[in-house]
């Protein structure tokens, strides 16, 4: 039986990568050998799994893995015994599987700080808090940094950012903020491993939904992320946004999530000042962003935020979900009416409509944002 590296200290996410692909070659050769079609054949009559040859070959040579597609492929080839002949699988809790399980944790844990790093974004902290987005008022004077703030601040970043907010003609964006709602509590509930799973196939369904409607991841947090559109795309912001919470709901019916997870979205559109963070990508601050991210944290789980400015950039007859098209929505219908929310940070309530993307709108938190 093949066993993973015992004595192996934690290196970068490639090296890791490719450790899992030597313990998934070493266990093949020594479980007969079975050929890409033999093992996808095998994963649908036993699990009913999806392993495509295309998914293996990507595991195979290192690529990376959601848990999804990792367990059914080990416990597919555990399926043959040393000697090639058929035996029955091991049970998804067996103890042979747990030491997989660890390390696509350690693997997982590693591409996010990977991913923080490229994004420009170094924080360590475990949560996220409302603290966070308060950085710079509407007239370019920068705020002090919060003691929970994304990034570091060193000359570089604080004279890229000064220069940024210096800049006469600052951009207008759609900033998206989308957020495992009670995620805390779900960490403690679930521990580590079952929580970054939840929290990898939430980084997924993010990137897919939005690089889909022509947007850009900007970062990861601790349990949530940052994207941006430009002004134009605002409707397709609000599909993204739509889409996420669609699969989200889809991936918990199906029990690919150990437990149902709510995100909550906030939307909102403006002028912004955009950056280059430590990592060199681009980052955003300033009001807008403050907004979108409150709204996020004000609504309830699966809700859609959105401010006054991206309903005016938006084209609504362009919007849809898929209980919209099955209820024959109008653009009018994936509205509530306008209504006015007490945002921490803000003086004044902001105004927002909630999008109705399934058959009735969440509402807003029973606490203030």
């Amino acid at each position: 039986m093949a066993e993973l590296d015992g004595n192996r200290r934690t290196q970068t996410y490639e090296e890791e990568l490719k450790k899992q692909a030597d313990n998934l070659h070493r266990l093949r050769l020594q479980r007969g050998a079975p050929t890409y079609r033999m093992i996808e054949a095998r994963a649908r009559k036993l699990f009913g799994a999806s392993l495509p040859l295309s998914t293996q070959s990507t595991i195979f040579k290192g690529g990376y893995a959601s848990m999804d597609k990792l367990m059914p492929l080990v416990r597919t080839l555990y399926s043959w015994d040393e000697y090639g002949d058929e035996c029955r699988p091991p049970d998804r809790k067996a103890d042979v599987l747990t030491k997989w399980r660890e390390h696509w944790a350690v693997i997982t844990d590693l591409r996010r700080i990977t991913q923080r790093r490229q994004a420009g974004s170094t924080d360590p902290s475990p949560e996220r808090s409302e603290d966070e987005f308060a950085s710079v008022e509407e007239d370019g004077t920068p705020q002090p940094m919060s003691r929970r703030s994304h990034a570091e601040a060193t000359p570089s970043t604080v004279m890229a950012f000064k220069e940024s907010i210096r800049h006469p003609d600052r951009p207008s964006r759609v900033i998206l903020f989308a957020d495992i709602g009670e995620s805390m509590e779900m960490k403690i509930r679930l521990g580590e491993v079952s929580w970054l799973q939840i929290f990898d196939k939430f980084t997924e369904i993010v990137m897919e939904a939005i690089t889909a409607q022509g947007g850009t991841v900007i970062k990861y947090l601790s349990d949530g992320a940052l994207a941006a559109f430009e002004t134009r795309h605002a409707s397709q912001a609000i599909n993204s946004a739509i889409r996420i919470q669609e699969m989200l709901h889809v991936e918990s019916m199906r029990g690919v999530l150990t437990e149902e997870c709510h995100a909550t979205i906030g939307i909102a559109t403006g002028r912004v000042v955009e950056y280059r963070a430590p990592g060199g990508g681009l980052d955003y601050a300033g009001f807008t962003v403050d907004r979108a991210a409150r709204l996020s944290l004000a609504g309830a789980p699966k809700a859609i935020y959105i401010d006054t400015g991206t309903l005016v950039s938006a084209n609504m007859s362009a919007v849809t979900s898929t209980m919209g098209q099955a209820l024959e929505y109008d653009p009018s219908d994936y509205l509530t009416v306008e209504a006015k929310v007490s945002l921490k940070g803000f003086p004044d309530p902001i105004r927002y409509r909630e999008v109705i993307w399934h058959k009735y709108p969440f509402g807003v938190k029973n606490h203030p944002a």
